[in-house]
C-alpha cells in the first residue's frame, strides 16, 4: 500500500511518500488468535510479523512501527482488515512532516519523527482525560501547598474522576483552583458515559483527528440525551488537546 499527498505549498514543500510494509527481520510473532486490536489471526497460514512503515522526504527516508498494534502476514492482509486506519495514519504522518516543515524549514530532519506521531497512538480517552484533566488537577493540588498532596496526587486512572475531585474538595476545601475545574470533570463524565455505552472506548487519538471518530461520537451523544451544547463543549475541549500534539 503506496500513498502519496498532495504539497501544502507546491512552491516550498517536495513529495511527502508513505509505504507499508511488513518488517520480516523482527521476530515472528506467537500469536495465533486475537490480537491486541481484535483482529483474528485464526486460520491464517504463514508467518505474522510486524507492520511498519517507510517515509521519503526530500531524498531522505526513515522508518518507523506503525500505530496498528498488530501483526500480519503481508500488507494486503493489514489492509484487510485496517485499510481505513492506515490511511489516517499515512494522512497523520504526512501533516505531521508538513507541520514541522514549514516551522523548521531547512533544518526540519525526519531523525524523531515517529515521536512526533506517537501521541495519535494513544487512547482517546486517556488522552483526553491526562491533558484535559489530569494534568492540571496535580497542578492545582500543588499550588494547594497542602500536607495532604501526597494523598490527592493524581499518578494512574486507577478511580473515577469524581472521586479525585471529592476527595480534593473535602480535604483542602473548595479553593479556586479547584473549582474553576468542575466543569471540566463534569463534561469528561458526560464523555466517558457516551463512550462506555456505546462501546467506542478502544478509538485512538488518530481516528479523532483524520477518521469518524468526532462524528460518531457526536451522534451517539445526541442519542444518548445529551444537550446539544455539553456535545458541543466536549468536542471543542477534545479538539484543543488534540490540536496540541504538534
Amino acid at each position: 500500500m503506496k500513498k502519496s499527498y498532495p504539497r501544502i505549498d507546491k512552491n516550498q514543500m517536495s513529495k511527502i511518500t508513505v509505504k507499508y510494509f511488513i518488517n520480516f527481520n523482527l521476530k515472528e510473532s506467537s500469536d495465533n488468535g486475537d490480537n491486541a486490536d481484535g483482529i483474528s489471526n485464526n486460520n491464517i497460514s504463514g508467518p505474522l510479523h510486524p507492520l511498519y512503515i517507510k517515509i521519503t522526504f526530500k531524498r531522505a527516508t526513515t522508518q518507523l512501527k506503525s500505530l496498528i498494534n498488530a501483526d500480519f502476514t503481508s500488507v494486503e492482509h493489514a489492509a484487510y482488515h485496517c485499510e481505513g486506519l492506515m490511511e489516517m495514519e499515512a494522512a497523520m504522518i504526512s501533516d505531521v512532516i508538513s507541520r514541522e516543515y514549514q516551522r523548521l524549514g531547512e533544518k526540519f530532519s525526519l531523525k524523531g519523527i515517529a515521536e512526533k506521531c506517537k501521541p495519535y497512538s494513544q487512547g482517546l480517552a486517556e488522552y483526553f482525560l491526562t491533558n484535559f484533566l489530569i494534568t492540571d488537577y496535580n497542578k492545582a493540588i500543588g499550588q494547594s501547598k497542602s500536607k495532604y498532596i501526597p494523598l490527592l496526587c493524581w499518578k494512574a486512572n486507577d478511580a473515577e474522576p469524581s472521586i479525585y475531585f471529592d476527595a480534593a474538595v473535602k480535604l483542602l476545601g473548595e479553593i479556586p483552583e479547584l473549582v474553576i475545574l468542575k466543569e471540566r470533570f463534569d463534561l469528561y463524565e458526560l464523555f466517558e458515559t457516551v463512550m462506555r455505552e456505546n462501546h467506542l472506548t478502544n478509538k485512538q487519538v488518530v481516528e479523532w483527528a483524520y477518521g469518524d471518530a468526532k462524528d460518531v461520537f457526536s451522534q451517539k451523544a445526541l442519542s444518548s440525551k445529551i444537550k446539544i451544547n455539553h456535545v458541543a463543549k466536549i468536542i471543542a475541549a477534545i479538539d484543543e488537546q488534540v490540536k496540541r500534539i504538534v
